[in-house]
């Protein structure tokens, strides 16, 4: 049987050292003494016969080595912890932890319906979600960090050969405007041509963000063209954008499933266009190669499967 040079311990004492900037501070947040946090590193440098850390002033740096072990050392101890999961998983008939991810807008106005329908049945779930970028995501459902995500965006291309992608709906991106919108105070019905969007003023999102380009993409799909629109004001946030289209300050299009509530209060109104039906897909990201753990497959097989919502065409037969 071999022999390895180096501990869970010691890997658990390298991740913390190198998260909290320093052996004292690791020491504090591991409740053992500094001096036997520096024992274990000399002894993990002797095992392994490499040097692992270089210091400058105060601060630490890892060494090439150092990298290296720190980075499968991750792995390793993440292997561990979802050894204990599925053991304690096939243990007892609860199904322990969750953890989720989604997209800016589905995260904020999509997931937590799905949490609370599959509360419904398993309550004592503990249940984490993570909400940012489509990137940052799928780089979390990569890392074995995320169970399953929700992403709207385009998922990063160097990311695929780890990532097990389904299509799970699609959502139409509603032209929506204020009920006081000249449009309808001259007596016109709620539904234009592609050449009247150009005369249109409107609200959008900040550049950078993944819903903009998602929209973008979009509009030029349609051959609606971005430069002809006249973008009167860019916002940070979906919800400055209603507010600002319920001042009847602009038009904008906006995920349909964030503007449910505003549609039925009636302080918003939504645009149809002609012949133009404006959608964007919504996948579930899984990573390829992990343990996946009873709670993330009840939540795939039973509540993503089975979850209705009026602005979402499911596509129920690619999840089961």
């Amino acid at each position: 049987m071999n022999q390895f040079p180096f501990s869970l311990t010691q890997f658990t004492i390298l991740q913390t050292i190198v998260r909290a900037g320093s052996f004292s501070a690791a020491a504090e947040i591991l409740y053992i003494s500094q001096p036997a946090v520096t024992l274990q590193m000399k002894n993990l440098e002797k095992q392994v016969n490499n040097k692992l850390f270089l210091k400058r002033g105060k601060q630490i740096e890892l060494t090439e080595g150092g990298y290296l072990l720190l980075r499968y050392s991750q792995k390793i101890l993440l292997l561990c912890e979802e050894t204990c999961q599925a053991l304690q998983d096939l243990k007892n008939s609860q199904i322990g932890y969750l953890t989720l991810g989604a997209s800016q807008t589905t995260g904020t106005y999509l997931m937590p319906l799905l949490i609370q329908s599959f509360r419904k049945e398993y309550n004592h779930v503990k249940i984490q979600l993570h909400v940012d970028s489509t990137r940052h995501i799928c780089w979390n459902v990569a890392k074995g960090i995320i169970d399953l995500a929700l992403v709207s965006g385009e998922v990063p291309f160097d990311l695929r050969s780890y990532l097990h992608l389904t299509d799970y709906a699609d959502e139409e991106l509603a032209l929506i405007a204020s009920p006081e919108h000249f449009l309808f105070q001259t007596g016109k019905k709620a539904s234009i041509t592609k050449n009247e969007l150009y005369n249109l003023k409107f609200i959008f999102l900040e550049p950078h963000s993944t819903v903009r380009k998602v929209l973008e993409c979009t509009l030029e799909f349609h051959m609606i063209s971005i430069q002809k629109l006249k973008i009167e004001m860019e916002l940070s946030s979906i919800e400055a954008i209603k507010s600002a289209v319920e001042s009847n300050l602009g038009v904008a299009f906006l995920s349909s499933v964030a503007i449910q509530k505003e549609l039925e209060l009636k302080t918003l109104v939504q645009l149809n266009i002609e012949d133009v039906t404006l959608s964007r897909t919504i996948s579930i990201v899984m990573n390829a190669r992990r343990y996946r753990s009873k709670a993330t497959k009840l939540f795939r097989s039973k509540t993503l499967a089975s979850f209705y919502h009026p602005c979402l065409k499911l596509n129920t037969k690619a999840i089961l």
